[in-house]
């Protein structure tokens, strides 16, 4: 019977339902919210400062469009995007 499997034991189980299956268990700390000041001086250099004029109306646009919907804007979903999105359009 070579290259078949056999079946010797039988083991007793329980099958348990577990709710944390699937779901993040990640917590994000302070520290992984933090940036050194040689990485904000990095970001800040990056772009030039209308850019960057730009990029803070924009943010402030898309998070008072998401307070008025009820939306989280941080970090937005892939729904509040596309709904973002065919607002602007």
């Amino acid at each position: 019977m070579s290259g078949q499997l056999a079946v010797t034991d039988v083991v007793d189980a329980e099958l348990v339902h577990d709710k944390t299956a699937g779901a993040s268990v990640a917590v994000h700390t302070d520290r992984d919210r933090h940036l050194s000041p040689e990485t904000v001086a990095a970001i800040e250099e990056s772009a030039a400062a209308s850019t960057r004029r730009a990029y803070s109306t924009d943010r402030e646009l898309f998070a008072a469009w998401c307070a008025e919907e009820g939306r989280v804007p941080v970090p937005a979903s892939g729904e509040t995007m596309a709904e973002w999105v065919q607002h602007l359009t």
